[in-house]
């Protein structure tokens, strides 16, 4: 697991999954990878403000330290785990993990690699147990409990020790939070009933009979919902009642923190008390609110600190803030320097430095997702890559422009050296195999050549390198994550449908310029990947691969999907581009039937 995450983003994330649950130890999240200078110089930020271990510790960024513990990678790429009290030596001298999970909880999810079982680890690194081999993806724990869904299609819940304690039979399943869990099942007629179960499977409460969407979980005793004939927000208190109607002008509610909440009305967002009277007016882009009594207020694409009545702390203003630790200390950036502030609104004693990684999923805004990939392929197409050679480089590409523009030169990777850890290996074995026709050798290895580049035009904003390859009348397709309308709905809970926005290249490069201004790093991880040749159309490839995108402001995992078209020689283009959300909700994966290919374009 590569933990090189430098300013992890927090802008965009819902702040309803924040918050946890009664049962389970108190979480904190001790210390923050930083680097001063150098972004392979990393240490940890205690989140008081004193360096647990100075910059220069470790090459790539640790882990953030929660509850004690963290995790950092060696030189070969394993994870190991570690404790703050000791943050230079490893806890186990095992040979190391693929990915290891945070402590929320005594027990942590950690795999060998990704197509073994899961197991358990205690906070000393020993194997607690190893998780049912039907298990193909897990939750890191909450309230003692971890999500899981099995090969049969279902969610259910594992303990501490391992054991399926509520069995894999829903259709629909959210972790547990204030000692309770949304769970879903269809009936006959393919509806879904939802119902609030406690760690025992008993239900707790059950939605009543009215059409509402409903959030996944409860925070300080109440329920976000909305009315779906009228749209009204309301709250739910624990035993399913109507505990708070706010205003028609509200149209989203969002989970209460410490007797506040933020809404967003039409024009902007704003922050209301457990009585449902404005505290705060919805003026704001975006609110983040802390534990106790402060905020960070967004107008304008300038953040500033403010008192629990939204009163300003101080006039200092930030480029972009994190939401709140547990310790109510939070990250801030200014002119590209990223500082610390205690809850006390100090900067810590290290002052400005290059980068201060805070991890969304150690704050629990996201859950900690584990899944278990198929194991990848043959030892026949080892031997290939051993013997095999490539026969040139390639020429950079040429756009098609009546005025030059700058060609970004580059040197060809030499895919007879490839590891077996580069996500590109299966596909370059068959280009040097010498097994495949020239022409369609050499288209491959242009477009091995390009996703090569991909990720380092990404991380040194190389935008002419990417309109070079797109034509102007590409399609871009961008999936997003939406809410479905009332009538869409069947069910009480807010389904989650993925909705493609139709994008022109212009359009497209003209956002990812703006993403490349706001951002410091981007970093880009590739997986899943496959070269496709249209069986009929000559000419045309279809490129699909998992990326995992990680950025100062923003953060996502999905499959992108490239269609080639190389029927002019001298000028590959690449017509259409589309992305989907690896986990749609949050949690499910996305279908495999649903992730886009070839085959879903009509090419004639």
């Amino acid at each position: 697991m590569n933990r090189s995450l430098r300013n992890i983003g927090w802008l965009g994330i819902v702040l309803w999954l924040l918050f946890g649950c009664v049962h389970k130890p108190q979480e904190t999240v001790d210390a923050l990878p930083y680097c001063e200078e150098d972004t392979t110089a990393w240490g940890l930020l205690t989140t008081d403000g004193t360096v647990a271990a100075p910059s220069g510790t470790w090459r790539q960024a640790p882990s953030a330290v929660v509850n004690g513990r963290f995790t950092a990678t060696d030189t070969d790429g394993r994870v190991h785990l570690y404790g703050l009290e000791q943050p230079d030596r490893p806890l186990s001298h095992t040979g190391g993990y693929y990915r290891i999970g945070y402590f929320f909880d005594r027990v942590t999810v950690a795999q060998h690699s990704p197509d073994m079982p899961f197991v358990l680890l205690d906070r000393d690194g020993e194997t607690v147990a190893v998780v049912d081999n039907s298990v193909r993806m897990m939750h890191n724990f909450s309230c003692a409990r971890a999500l899981v869904y099995t090969d049969t299609g279902h969610y259910g819940y594992m303990d501490l020790q391992g054991r399926l304690v509520l069995p894999a039979v829903y259709d629909y399943a959210a972790d547990f939070a204030d000692g309770v869990a949304l769970v879903g099942r269809l009936d006959a007629d393919g509806r879904m009933g939802y119902a609030f179960i406690d760690e025992n499977g008993e239900v707790a409460t059950l939605p009543g009979t009215s059409s509402r969407l409903l959030g996944v979980r409860y925070s300080d005793g109440l329920l976000n919902c909305r009315e779906l004939d009228s749209g009204r927000c309301v709250y739910m208190d624990r035993k399913g009642r109507d505990a708070l109607f706010l205003s028609d002008t509200i149209v989203e509610a969002f989970s209460f923190r410490n007797g506040r909440a933020v809404v967003q009305s039409e024009q902007g967002r704003g922050v209301i008390d457990r009585q449902g009277r404005s505290v705060v007016a919805s003026v704001y882009t975006d609110i983040y609110l802390s534990g106790k009594d402060r905020m960070a207020l967004c107008r304008a694409g300038q953040w500033q600190l403010a008192d629990a009545e939204g009163n300003p702390l101080s006039p200092a203003r930030y480029e972009a803030v994190s939401p709140f630790l547990p310790s109510d200390a939070l990250v801030v950036r200014k002119a590209g320097r990223m500082a610390l502030l205690n809850a006390d609104g100090h900067t810590a004693a290290v002052g400005w430095v290059d980068s201060i990684a805070c991890d969304p999923v150690a704050l629990r805004l996201v859950p900690q997702v584990f899944v278990r990939s198929e194991k990848a392929t043959s030892h026949a197409a080892d031997k290939v890559m051993e013997k095999d050679s490539v026969k040139k480089a390639d020429e950079p590409l040429k756009p098609e422009r009546e005025v030059p523009v700058r060609v970004t030169h580059r040197t060809a990777p030499d895919w007879r050296t490839v590891g077996k850890d580069n996500p590109f290996y299966a596909e370059a074995v068959k280009v040097v195999s010498g097994r495949l026709e020239e022409d369609d050798a050499e288209r491959r290895r242009i477009i091995l050549n390009y996703v090569e580049h991909l990720r380092t035009a990404y991380t040194t904003k190389d935008v002419d390198f990417l309109e070079q390859l797109f034509s102007e009348r590409a399609l871009i397709v961008v999936g997003t994550v939406i809410r479905a309308s009332s009538q869409e709905s069947e069910g009480y809970l807010s389904p989650r449908q993925v909705v493609y926005n139709i994008k022109s290249k212009q359009e497209y490069l003209g956002r990812l310029k703006e993403l490349f201004r706001a951002n410091k790093h981007i970093d880009l991880q590739f997986s899943g990947f496959k070269i496709m040749r249209h069986p009929t159309a000559e000419g045309i490839y279809g490129v699909s691969l998992r990326q995992a995108y990680r950025s100062d402001l923003y953060s996502d995992d999905g499959y992108l999907f490239l269609l080639w078209d190389f029927r002019n020689p001298a000028m590959p283009q690449i017509h259409v581009r589309t992305w989907q959300p690896a986990f749609p909700d949050g949690h499910t994966p996305l279908p495999e039937d649903e992730i886009l290919d070839i085959r879903n374009f009509n090419l004639q």
